[in-house]
């Protein structure tokens, strides 16, 4: 090659270098920005998420407090099928309970989360606070004809419990809500739990229903053994329990293709696993390893599933309510830096 053709070839390698800077220099600065703009997308994402969730259980803190603590139907409802409720077949108590059907069947209407009401009194027993079961209504009842014997109704119900009584070592989560409510003295809600033979766990919400001047300022707890006194305190008449579906969280939570939150929770057996819908996860499901391993490392992330898609992942706590929560959301590679 002569001189003068290397010298045009240098001038132009010379010339194109800066080009070629330039090209690196931008590429570099759009995938920094793509980046930064889907880090901004995921916070974006989890914090409107977090802020959604976290409205949605005041709102129900707000349902459990106005149908518990001072509400003059509930106190009105324990103290008047306390008495009849040793006879749940005769007719005082079936008469009592439609009384009281016209009040709950308007709210489960009113609140299409509230799956199923139950009425709690406190009574006394062996010298301790225990729950006594007292009525049973649900959205299946709603949509049913009328019938002279409640559905599921309070027969059915303790039929299944095997007794009328919720006892603080009870495993289920009627109990559960029953005593953390009485304990706490305020308006609680439980983490999802499942409830006899349903297949999907609820969440239950909580409230003491408390004496009230003109209502049961004077009220002493009945005493299930009729040959000693009550002597046991009680600032509450009972306890509402309201088991929740999850249709407004699945809702507050979006799930797509490309892109998509989670939230997630601890099973009875302190599992993790996922609490709202998926396309490819079940409700309930433990969690894949590698999606645990984010979790843990509580951090902006990549992560690759079972079908080796990338993801960027991003979490966050929520611990409102005593409720040991986390959401997830992440957004495919390639839909992320398209």
């Amino acid at each position: 090659m002569k001189l003068r053709e290397k010298l045009l070839i240098a001038f132009l390698v010379a010339a194109l270098i800066p080009f070629i800077l330039l090209g690196v220099s931008s590429l570099l600065i759009s995938e920094q920005a793509l980046k930064k703009n889907t880090l901004k997308k995921l916070d974006f994402n989890l914090s409107t998420a977090k802020q959604s969730i976290g409205e949605y259980l005041q709102n129900l803190e707000q349902i459990g407090s106005l149908q518990g603590e001072k509400n003059v139907t509930a106190i009105d409802a324990v103290m008047n099928l306390l008495d009849s409720v040793h006879d749940p077949a005769g007719m005082s108590y079936k008469m009592t309970v439609q009384k009281f059907d016209l009040y709950y069947s308007d709210l489960i209407k009113i609140y299409p989360d509230v799956a199923k009401i139950f009425l709690a009194a406190s009574v006394v027993q062996e010298e301790k606070i225990i729950g006594k079961l007292l009525y049973a209504s649900s959205q299946q009842k709603q949509s049913e004809e009328k019938s002279e014997d409640p559905k599921p109704g309070l027969i059915d119900l303790t039929s299944k419990l095997g007794g009328g009584y919720l006892l603080e070592d009870d495993k289920n989560p009627l109990a559960k809500a029953y005593y953390t409510a009485l304990k706490e003295n305020k308006t609680i809600i439980l983490d999802f739990q499942p409830f006899l033979e349903e297949k999907h766990p609820s969440l239950w919400l909580a409230a003491p229903i408390l004496m009230s001047e003109g209502f049961g300022f004077d009220w002493v707890l009945p005493n299930e053994n009729k040959d000693l006194e009550a002597t046991v305190e009680s600032k509450s008449l009972g306890v509402i329990i309201c088991q929740i579906n999850a249709d407004t969280i699945n809702r507050l939570i979006p799930s797509e293709e490309d892109e998509s939150s989670y939230l997630i929770g601890k099973n009875l057996k302190n599992e993790t696993v996922l609490r709202s819908r998926d396309k490819k996860l079940k409700v309930g499901e433990r969690l894949p390893d590698g999606l645990n391993q984010v979790l843990a490392n509580n951090e902006t992330t990549i992560y690759r599933d079972t079908e080796d898609i990338s993801y960027l992942v991003a979490t966050t706590k929520m611990n409102s309510f005593n409720l040991d929560w986390q959401l997830i959301t992440r957004i495919a590679e390639t839909a992320a830096f398209a």
